[in-house]
């Protein structure tokens, strides 16, 4: 368990918050995904416009780690080390988006990705 995962799990459980609905949290996850949006509605600003607004900046860093630590919380509640979890995603995506294959071709990205939804179905 990555030492993050540990301090948050020790705050949950020093406030007793360790009766953790999955379904719950995953709803958690989305509403504060929302709030971070928010930053961003309505206006088009760049990277570094974003970087460059230390109030902004601020703010989204906060519904940032907001997210991870629900994201982090789901991960504690279902026994799951979210190293292992991340590391064993990137070896999926990195087979399945060959650098080779979609380096500066999005339109790549979005055929393999219709590809793989198609074999799903």
């Amino acid at each position: 368990m990555w030492k993050k995962q540990q301090e948050i799990d020790k705050y949950l459980n020093d406030r007793g918050w360790v009766e953790r609905n999955p379904a719950n949290l995953a709803k958690s996850i989305v509403i504060e995904s929302a709030e971070l949006l928010e930053h961003f509605q309505w206006n088009h600003k760049t990277k570094e416009e974003v970087i460059k607004d230390k109030k902004l900046l601020k703010e989204i860093s906060h519904e940032l780690a907001d997210v991870a630590i629900y994201c982090f919380d789901m991960a504690i509640a279902l026994n799951l080390d979210l190293e292992t979890i991340v590391d064993e995603k990137l070896k999926i995506v990195n087979k399945k988006y060959p650098v080779k294959k979609v380096l500066n071709n999005k339109s790549a990205y979005y055929e393999i990705k219709k590809e793989y939804r198609a074999k799903k179905k």
